[in-house]
């Protein structure tokens, strides 16, 4: 426990976390080259890989997702982050680690891809902001987002003061939130909304 009484995710026992699927908030709207194809700096994606390593460790079946640039709502190939995942494969960031990518991040093809997950994988879902319900706000959309996964972890301090449902209206989705100690972290049991 840190010195503030504020658990933290290296906390926590290992158990709390093994087969677990951990859903992170991560902030990985870093700047590209002029054609999109390449991670100019990675600052922000390093800043992000304690907490994936601790969960990676403690057996969790860590479920990555970010929004990158300004789609507002529309599939815009260039804000894709599967050049996200290939900067984080080719230079192994987390080297010993599955890492995959699913060109969605809702519905029927990120539960497969979940489904197909073992303890200690790692899935990158696709920009959040693809869907203008993110920035929306949209109940709905928080449903479908929280479908399947046990854990909420808030990595992305620099967006956390927006109001977003992955920011801070993650509390539509959840029942609690405990903060944590390093930039603010959020974790929390996924509980359906009422209906």
């Amino acid at each position: 426990m840190s010195h503030s009484n504020i658990p933290t995710i290296a906390d926590a026992e290992s158990a709390q976390w093994m087969d677990k699927f951990v859903l992170v908030r991560v902030d990985y709207n870093v700047p590209l080259s002029i054609d999109q194809s390449h991670v100019v700096s990675d600052l922000r994606i390093k800043d992000s890989l304690e907490t994936i390593q601790t969960l990676v460790n403690k057996g969790a079946k860590v479920v990555i997702c970010s929004h990158l640039g300004r789609p507002k709502g529309h599939i815009q190939h260039e804000y894709s982050l599967k050049v996200i995942w290939k900067h984080i494969c080719d230079n192994e960031l987390l080297r010993g680690t599955t890492v995959d990518f699913i060109d969605t991040c809702v519905g029927p093809d990120r539960i497969k891809s979940m489904e197909a997950m073992n303890a200690g994988d790692v899935l990158i879902l696709e920009n959040l902001r693809f869907h203008h319900e993110e920035e929306d706000n949209d109940d709905d959309f928080a449903r479908e987002l929280a479908y399947g996964l046990d854990f909420y972890v808030n990595d992305a301090f620099s967006v956390s003061h927006r109001s977003k449902i992955t920011n801070l209206n993650a509390s539509k989705v959840h029942s609690s939130m405990i903060p944590f100690y390093r930039t603010c972290f959020c974790v929390c049991h996924y509980q359906p909304l009422p209906k």
